[in-house]
């Protein structure tokens, strides 16, 4: 079962890219970001083979001074799997991200984790549709080709979930930048 290390956004700031999964859910045939259930987020890690508990004890340690990230994104973006098209958010550069991805690598090991989120690999996203159809690349590119409207969303938790079904097996609130 894999487990993922997320940036969560459990508030209303969130709500641009709440709008942006109904507009891409029109491209599935079942809405995949509102079937999880899950807030909007950020994905850091994914680990198909460690021990949780670990993996939480080190989190704990490199999450102690990580303060809420306010996000901006500023365009679509996507990618193809063999199964479907994958649709995003692309956020500008954020340096409390990009550190906090190091850190939490630099203790993980980088071979326990998923070589796309690996460091040198990882995109940094907020996924707007996982199960779009192939056939559907068109509509897709005249998504991403479209105007869009920069907006930001504040990550006020962090969390380490196993998936599918997402459940949350331990959270980090974040606190308010000093």
């Amino acid at each position: 079962m894999p487990y993922s290390i997320n940036l969560r956004s459990d508030n209303k700031s969130s709500i641009s890219i709440r709008s942006l999964w109904d507009k891409c859910a029109s491209l599935e045939k079942i809405p995949s970001m509102h079937s999880l259930q899950y807030p909007p987020h950020i994905t850091l890690a994914v680990y198909d083979e460690i021990e949780h508990e670990s993996l939480i004890k080190i989190i704990d340690k490199e999450i102690q001074d990580l303060p809420k990230l306010t996000v901006t994104f500023e365009s679509f973006s996507y990618f193809e799997t063999p199964q479907s098209i994958v649709i995003c958010a692309k956020p500008i550069q954020h340096s409390g991200i990009a550190e906090f991805h190091k850190r939490l690598h630099s203790n993980t090991g980088i071979d326990n984790c998923r070589p796309s989120y690996r460091p040198g690999n990882w995109i940094p996203h907020c996924t707007l549709a996982t199960d779009v159809e192939h056939r559907q690349r068109e509509k897709v590119m005249a998504l991403v080709n479209k105007g869009f409207k920069t907006f930001s969303v504040t990550f006020d938790a962090a969390d380490c979930a196993y998936f599918k079904p997402v459940k949350v097996l331990h959270e980090w609130p974040l606190p308010n930048p000093v």
